[in-house]
C-alpha cells in the first residue's frame, strides 16, 4: 500500500533539497538514476532507489533492480496502488528523461522540470498534457526555497 503522498525524482544534486522537503510531508520518494553510487546516496537520504538500465542488475537495496523504463513505471505505479507519481521532479534534461516523468505522473499531478531541454520537438503534446490534466512547470531558479515552492 502506498504511504502519504507519492514523489518520484529523476537523480541530480537537486535529490538533497528534494528529500529534505519530502520528510516533514511523510512522502515516498523514488530516486531513478543509471548510476549505482548515487542510488546509494539516495537510499541512504531515505529514498527507495530504482536503478534505469538496460540491462538486467541488482539494486542498492539488494533485490532485483528496475531496468528500462518499463519496469520503472511498473514499480511506481505498484508503489503508488496504480495511480502514478503525485509530484515528478525531472532534472536531467533530455527529453527521455521528461517522457519517462510524464509516463510516471497520476491524473492531475505536477511535473517540475529542472532540466534544460534544448530538442526540437517536445516528448509529449499538449494535447498529452491535457488529456492527463497535468500541471508542467519550467523551474530555472532551483534555490532550496523556490524548489519547495516549485514541487507542488
Amino acid at each position: 500500500a502506498a504511504q502519504g503522498t507519492s514523489l518520484m525524482a529523476v537523480w541530480s544534486r537537486l535529490i538533497f533539497q528534494m528529500l529534505h522537503a519530502a520528510a516533514p510531508c511523510n512522502m515516498q520518494v523514488f530516486a531513478i538514476d543509471a548510476v549505482a553510487e548515487r542510488l546509494a546516496v539516495a537510499k541512504e537520504l531515505g529514498a527507495e532507489p530504482l536503478q534505469l538500465t538496460s540491462s538486467s542488475s541488482s539494486s542498492t537495496s539488494g533485490s532485483p533492480s528496475s531496468s528500462g523504463t518499463d519496469a520503472i513505471v511498473t514499480a511506481v505505479k505498484a508503489a503508488t496502488e496504480g495511480r502514478g507519481a503525485d509530484v515528478v521532479l525531472e532534472v536531467v534534461g533530455s527529453a527521455s528523461a521528461l517522457r519517462l516523468a510524464f509516463e510516471l505522473i497520476r491524473p492531475m499531478g505536477t511535473i517540475s522540470s529542472v532540466g534544460v531541454h534544448t530538442d526540437a520537438a517536445f516528448p509529449f503534446s499538449p494535447v498529452d498534457g491535457y488529456n492527463r490534466n497535468i500541471t508542467y512547470r519550467c523551474v530555472r531558479d532551483s534555490t532550496p526555497g523556490r524548489l519547495n515552492i516549485s514541487l507542488f
